[in-house]
């Protein structure tokens, strides 16, 4: 049965439409998985298919009114970003256009299903929010009261919201759920703002992560591993709230995010979510990442830092026969397979120290990655005004500017690295490079992979400046992801 979509909902009722072709049932079954898009283009060339919140739409043979160029640049995207108006396409720079109700009745009769996969059991590891009472997974279209809120910046608000209905597992598995986002806004407004999920920077984690790292730092001392397999340092699967952080846009008064920041506690925020498909990862995913983020930016990346500073404590724990350290890492999994051989590249710009959330145990994460060859997490950053404290630990941008120069550097002269030294791209085992290139500091070879995909995120004209430069210096847009 048809069911009419309104702006901001989508038809997320059923997990796949009955008939459907074998191509499209293969398709919703490929993105269920979290394939990368360049592997979906590659197997469904002639394909137009495109995600909206938790929805997928077949647009194969319609032609959009403002032309094929949108449909060119965002083939298997999420883009409710876009069809909203929240942005201008950053790869044409056409402006924004919140679409009428006949565009979302258009992808109401294209329906094919959902990004959710059909198991329960998957579903609890892409989906945080849960139902207290059954603590079944569940999507949330109601108000939070806000719990608590503090004011980390004047750029910044971190807001805990709480309903008496949901809470937030927190012990999610693998990595699908990454960068997920809701929708919030101020009732009774109808205007909302996606956000990313901050499931990092919730109490419990911020206790848990801070006790892992003191239990790292003292790993040698028998009495604290000790103390600590005696359970007393865990990780609760729950918490009552959900976090965010809100940077106020004033260019215009009553946009939906300087009303966010206006709250105050116990008033209520519209809730829509969590939706979409994140940072697009799997737990097989072995590639180069590279991210690129201008202030606020840094966000929808805290869980994935979260991740990869427990996996790098988690090698060391192993490689140190400290077994029993390791099953404190919480959630409880295999860390060691988990992106066995992907690593990450964190390129950030902030106007502030204080800006640069989560900056001292991100320092961390890059100090364990550095000192133990581990070669998953590389960081540089410009900061226009820094106070003394843990964002001084990170390597500076030269000229304190993500530029054509800065990109061509880090990202593209690495492949002369290689050949220099006789090496195949595909080399990126320590072992192996140490064979074949003995007298060479690994850490300096930390650039030599191609780049599976770059990530963005940042303020429209960052996006559309820096997209245009990558294309430019012949980087895919396949591989350029706009979160």
């Amino acid at each position: 049965m048809k069911k009419t979509l309104h702006k901001g909902q989508v038809n997320s009722a059923v997990f796949l439409k009955p008939e459907l072709t074998k191509e499209q049932i293969k398709i919703v079954s490929m993105i269920q998985k979290a394939t990368p898009v360049e592997q979906l283009k590659a197997d469904f060339p002639h394909k137009q298919v495109f995600i909206y919140q938790n929805s997928i739409y077949d647009l194969t043979g319609y032609k959009h009114p403002g032309g094929s160029i949108f449909f060119t640049n965002h083939l298997w995207q999420e883009v409710s970003r876009y069809v909203q108006g929240m942005h201008e396409d950053e790869l044409t720079n056409s402006g924004k256009h919140a679409h009428s109700p006949d565009a979302y009745n258009v992808l109401d009769n294209h329906f094919i299903g959902t990004v959710l996969p059909p198991l329960a059991s998957e579903v609890e590891d892409t989906n945080p929010l849960v139902e207290k009472t059954s603590e079944t997974t569940v999507q949330a279209n109601c108000n939070f009261s806000v719990g608590f809120k503090s004011d980390v910046s004047q750029n910044l608000v971190i807001l805990r919201l709480q309903n008496a209905i949901f809470k937030q597992r927190l012990n999610l598995r693998g990595v699908k759920w990454f960068g997920r986002h809701y929708y919030l806004g101020v009732p009774p407004e109808d205007n909302f703002k996606p956000y990313t999920q901050l499931v990092s920077l919730s109490n419990e984690c911020n206790e848990f992560r801070e006790g892992l790292i003191r239990l790292f730092e003292m790993r040698e001392d028998s009495n604290v591993r000790r103390e600590a397999a005696s359970d007393r340092l865990q990780l609760p699967s729950f918490t009552n709230e959900l976090t965010f952080a809100i940077k106020p846009y004033r260019l215009r008064p009553h946009a939906v995010s300087v009303n966010l920041t206006r709250v105050s506690e116990s008033s209520n925020i519209s809730l829509k979510g969590p939706f979409g498909q994140g940072l697009g990862l799997t737990n097989d995913f072995n590639g180069r990442s590279v991210i690129i983020t201008l202030g606020t930016g840094i966000l929808p990346f805290l869980d994935l830092f979260d991740f990869l500073l427990k996996k790098a404590i988690y090698q060391v724990f192993k490689n140190e026969g400290l077994e029993e350290l390791c099953q404190i890492v919480s959630p409880q999994q295999d860390y060691d397979q988990i992106m066995k051989n992907a690593s990450f590249e964190f390129y950030g710009s902030f106007n502030h120290s204080k800006d640069f959330i989560g900056a001292d145990w991100i320092s961390k994460l890059e100090s364990i990655s550095k000192r133990f060859n581990l070669g998953i997490f590389s960081a540089q950053v410009s900061i226009e005004t820094s106070i003394e404290g843990p964002t001084q630990k990170f390597e500076t941008i030269k000229g304190k500017k993500i530029d054509a120069k800065f990109l061509n550097e880090k990202i593209f002269l690495a492949k002369q690295k290689l050949q220099d030294l006789k090496l195949k791209p595909e080399v990126s085992a320590a072992k192996e490079l140490s064979k074949k290139a003995p007298n060479v500091n690994l850490e300096t070879l930390r650039f030599s992979r191609d780049v599976d995909r770059i990530y963005l995120c940042g303020p429209s004209q960052f996006l559309a400046s820096t997209s245009d430069t990558l294309v430019k210096m012949g980087f895919a847009k396949g591989r350029i992801y706009f979160v």
